[in-house]
């Protein structure tokens, strides 16, 4: 007999609110794309189901490295074994699986030799590594909510905290990562939630500096190609094939490519965060977003399973064809402007409705 399945249908909603249950940078940031979406899961508690990432499954891989390095403690065992468990949840992906741990197995160690020989960007003291925390905070409006995470490194520099990030991309664009962090949803929730990690002792009572981040180039994803080499195939001949890289020659070769342009694949840089970058964040985003996170849960709550009531003004459906370039990653309208207040590239406009003609007359109008 088959497994038997749970029914999509629930009597009561799974999450318990924003102050009982809490909130994520995570759960934010799918509740800013969609209300009805989010309902889905944090109410009656169903998604789509996951699909096998290389992208998400290498930055995992990567993580465990991390994680138990910074402990003192061998990666190779916990790295190998996190490989067992995807194989068996993701049977027919079994090749990239494999790929993508052999290229892992082979970039860490490059990364740790590559960071030996550059002491100027080691922490002076760690604090915490995989900070998980929940901490109560209290909006404008008295009411409170639970924020909820994990820190990937908290530590001492100059007696002053830092907050450090891990990142693995494909692709990275330094400036335009800097340019954003004041308005970067995850780095900035956790700057204002070290502010209550303080508050509530749990780190030490210091100023907070910024946030480092140690980001790491995924192999083989350099979609200008300058680093997207093959395995060799080889040639025919009467003799056979020639010149042909068996796997393992190819990833030595991969993890040549990385040592020999290891400033390239290992970037580290630290960026100050001001109070009054602080204060931005929570005047134009953090705080109005939870309180209307708070008034819409109120009217979800009345009928958690019904929320297109007649009385509805808070809930909706992000309807398709919106092109909106922040989802996308891409630089987005009014980008300079609303970080630095340049006026580049701005322009004034008199008319909001361009693509439509003014010679002809407005259907309905009067006159």
């Amino acid at each position: 007999m088959g497994k038997k399945k749970t029914p999509l249908k629930r009597k009561r909603p799974l999450w318990q609110g924003p102050k009982v249950d809490g909130i994520s940078q995570s759960l934010m940031g799918r509740a800013l794309v969609d209300m009805e979406r989010f309902r889905l899961l944090v109410v009656e508690g169903i998604r789509e189901q996951e699909d096998y990432s290389h992208k998400l499954e290498y930055g995992n891989m990567w993580q465990i490295c991390e994680e138990y390095h910074a402990m003192g403690k061998s990666w190779k065992s916990p790295l190998k074994e996190y490989v067992k468990e995807l194989l068996l949840k993701w049977q027919g992906h079994a090749e990239p699986i494999n790929k993508w741990y052999q290229i892992c197995r082979r970039q860490f160690p490059v990364y740790l030799d590559h960071y030996r020989e550059h002491a100027d960007t080691h922490c002076s003291e760690t604090i915490e590594t995989e900070l998980e925390f929940e901490v109560p905070y209290e909006l404008p409006s008295g009411r409170e909510v639970l924020l909820r995470g994990k820190m990937d490194e908290v530590f001492l520099r100059n007696d002053e905290i830092w907050i450090g990030e891990n990142k693995c991309k494909g692709d990275v664009n330094e400036e335009t990562m800097r340019s954003e962090l004041p308005m970067e949803l995850q780095t900035m929730t956790y700057r204002v939630c070290a502010e209550e990690l303080i508050n509530e002792g749990v780190l030490p009572d210091k100023k907070i500096a910024g946030v480092q981040y140690n980001v790491v180039r995924r192999p083989l994803s350099d979609w200008r190609g300058s680093f997207n080499i093959k395995q060799r195939k080889g040639r025919k001949t009467k003799k056979g094939i020639v010149g042909a890289e068996t796997p393992d020659q190819f990833y030595d070769r991969v993890r040549d490519l990385i040592q020999e342009h290891a400033s390239h694949f290992f970037l580290r840089w630290k960026t100050v965060i001001s109070a009054p970058d602080v204060d931005k964040f929570k005047n134009r985003f953090f705080e109005p977003f939870l309180e209307y996170l708070w008034d819409w849960w109120e009217y979800i709550l009345e009928d958690p399973f019904n929320p297109w009531r007649p009385d509805n003004k808070l809930h909706w459906q992000t309807p398709y064809g919106i092109y909106n370039p922040l989802l996308l990653g891409r630089q987005s309208e009014f980008q300079n402007y609303l970080l630095t207040g340049s006026e580049l590239n701005i322009e004034k406009v008199d008319s909001l409705f361009r693509e439509l003609s003014p010679q002809k007359p407005t259907v309905g109008a009067k006159g």
